[in-house]
């Protein structure tokens, strides 16, 4: 009897042990980086409603738009979107979301216009977006015969208003044009916001001999309370098929302590 008692109580343990591991896994996704989403395509999720989103704390990304001006450049369906936890936006609590594709003008150049709306889940008065944050890493060789530049740029309007609130920039490339390589730009809001509009426009051109790449586009967002307030993970399908495991091995415990 003890033996089976074992058997019960062990079944509860490793039905629970399990369910930890896979909840573990689900909060991992396949990134090493438990702070990085698992990859979308951006075709998935291109169209004007709010029903085709990514989520991540207490915002949700939505609303995506593309197109490729001159018919160059990664299709919708080549370019993946991750959320980010944390994302490098300053301050603590941040949120984030990440593009990437293979821009690269040894191909010929490439222009890919996105469009996103980014809203927080409870538009309450101690919820808001403060600051934007841009980055990317986008590299250009030039040569003694040859220019190349790899460049994002960006607008931020009010969700709600339409109303046009700053821009970001960053650009690495030929010194010699005047611009200053930077791999990022903030913008702080003058305000908080719980809806924002994000247009970005992401090229790489070169000249023959020189070459530009892009890989990686990330926004940051930072404020009040958006990693809170977001909905409950949920159970894997492995994890909701162990419960009842877990409930026999329990009612086997019990009735053998009665016996």
């Amino acid at each position: 009897m003890k033996n089976l008692m074992k058997i019960g109580s062990g079944a509860v343990l490793g039905s629970l042990a399990l369910m930890c591991v896979s909840s573990a896994a689900l909060a991992q996704g396949t990134s090493s980086d438990a702070n990085i989403g698992n990859p979308v395509a951006l075709s998935t999720l291109d169209g004007s409603t709010s029903s085709n989103n990514l989520s991540v704390g207490n915002a949700s990304f939505q609303k995506f738009t593309y197109s490729n001006p001159g018919g160059f450049g990664p299709s919708d369906s080549a370019i993946n979107v991750q959320t980010l936890q944390n994302a490098p936006a300053g301050g603590t609590g941040n949120v984030g979301v990440r593009f990437t594709a293979d821009w690269d003008s040894s191909t010929g150049s490439m222009d890919t216009v996105v469009s996103y709306h980014v809203h927080l889940n409870q538009a309450v008065s101690s919820i808001g977006i403060k600051g934007v944050y841009l980055s990317f890493n986008g590299a250009a060789v030039n040569s003694s015969t040859g220019n190349a530049f790899a460049d994002v740029a960006e607008t931020v309007q009010n969700g709600k208003t339409g109303q046009l609130l700053g821009t970001l920039y960053a650009y690495n490339g030929n010194t010699g044009t005047g611009i200053a390589n930077t791999q990022s730009s903030t913008l702080n809001l003058n305000g908080s916001y719980t809806d924002l509009i994000l247009t970005k426009d992401i090229m790489v051109t070169a000249t023959p001999g020189g070459n530009a790449t892009i890989s990686i586009v990330d926004n940051g967002f930072s404020g009040t309370n958006l990693t809170t307030g977001g909905p409950p993970p949920v159970p894997e399908p492995m994890s909701l098929a162990l419960i009842p495991l877990g409930l026999v091995g329990l009612g086997l415990r019990k009735k053998l302590a009665r016996a």
